[in-house]
C-alpha cells in the first residue's frame, strides 16, 4: 500500500488495536519523528496519562479545557492524536519552554480526518505557536479557511506572514515545519515554511523576535493577539520545538523518517 493511500475506518481501527497490543514496541520499530536535537518532542498519542516529552528537556505537555479528545485517528497509521472539539478561549495543548530570542524551529504533523480542508471558525486557526506568553513575540503555523497553510512571525508586537500554501490533498496527513533565522542582532529575520519536506514559502519578518519564547501551544487559542477560530476535525502528533535553525537537509531527513507512517 502506498503511503499516500488513505486508510479505511476499519484499517485505522485495526492499526490502533495492533498498537495497543504491542505497546511501546510499535513506536520503537515504526517510522516516526526522531528526537534528534529537539528540545521537545511530544507524540501526543497517549490515550490517558501524561503527554510525555521525548526531547532533551523532558517537560510533559498539558491539556487545558474540556474539549480535547485523545487517541483519535491519525495522523499516523499506528497511533492516535489529539483533537480539540470547539475549544473555548482557554482550551489548548501547551508545554512550558525557554527559547532565547534567536534562531528557532517548530514542527507538527496534522491530519484532517474528514479528508477535507480543516474547518475554520473565524479567519484562521492556530495549529502551533512558539511564543513569549505575552503575545508580542512568536513564530506560528496557521491555516486559513479552505486549508491554506501559512507561517506567521511576531517580533516586538509587529506581525508579518507568508502567503498561503494549499496542499494538493487533505486525504493524507501533512508534516509541517516553520523555521526562524534571527541573524546577527536580529538582522536576518527569515521565516521558512516547509510542508512534507519541501520548502513552500519564505519571507522576511518585519521585526525580529525580541524576547524569550516561553510556551509552545498546539491547537486552541494561543494568546490574545493570536485569538483565532476553533477547529474540530484536525488531529495532531509529533509536535517538536528546537532552539536552533533546522537546515533544509534536516527538514528533508525528518520528512523521510515520518512519511511512511502517515495516514
Amino acid at each position: 500500500m502506498s503511503h499516500n493511500t488513505p486508510l479505511s475506518s476499519e484499517q485505522i481501527t485495526d492499526a490502533a488495536a495492533l498498537r495497543t497490543a504491542l505497546g511501546a514496541t510499535v513506536d520503537a520499530l515504526l517510522p516516526r519523528a526522531l528526537p534528534g536535537t529537539a528540545l521537545h518532542l511530544h507524540r501526543l498519542s497517549e490515550a490517558s496519562g501524561a503527554l510525555a516529552d521525548q526531547g532533551s528537556v523532558g517537560t510533559a505537555a498539558v491539556i487545558s479545557g474540556s474539549s480535547a479528545v485523545r487517541a483519535t485517528p491519525g495522523p499516523y497509521r499506528w497511533g492516535g492524536g489529539i483533537e480539540l472539539l470547539s475549544p473555548a478561549a482557554t482550551d489548548r495543548v501547551t508545554v512550558a519552554t525557554s527559547v532565547p530570542a534567536g534562531d528557532c524551529s517548530i514542527a507538527i504533523t496534522i491530519y484532517a480526518y474528514t479528508e477535507a480542508a480543516p474547518a475554520v471558525s473565524g479567519s484562521s486557526i492556530t495549529l502551533m505557536a512558539l511564543w513569549d506568553g505575552g503575545g508580542g513575540n512568536a513564530i506560528m503555523l496557521l491555516a486559513h479557511t479552505g486549508g491554506g497553510l501559512y507561517a506567521y512571525c511576531y517580533g516586538a508586537s509587529t506581525g508579518s506572514f507568508s502567503s498561503d500554501y494549499n496542499p494538493a490533498s487533505w486525504a493524507v496527513a501533512h508534516r509541517c515545519v516553520v523555521t526562524y533565522e534571527h541573524g546577527a542582532a536580529g538582522a536576518t529575520r527569515q521565516v521558512k515554511l516547509y510542508v512534507d519536506g519541501t520548502l513552500r514559502k519564505t519571507f522576511t519578518a518585519t521585526a525580529a523576535i525580541a524576547a524569550t519564547l516561553t510556551e509552545a501551544t498546539m491547537l486552541g487559542l494561543a494568546g490574545d493577539p493570536f485569538a483565532q477560530g476553533a477547529v474540530g476535525d484536525v488531529t495532531i502528533g509529533d509536535a517538536q520545538v528546537w532552539g536552533s535553525l533546522l537546515t533544509a537537509a534536516q527538514v528533508t531527513a525528518d520528512w523521510r523518517q515520518v512519511r511512511g507512517a502517515l495516514l
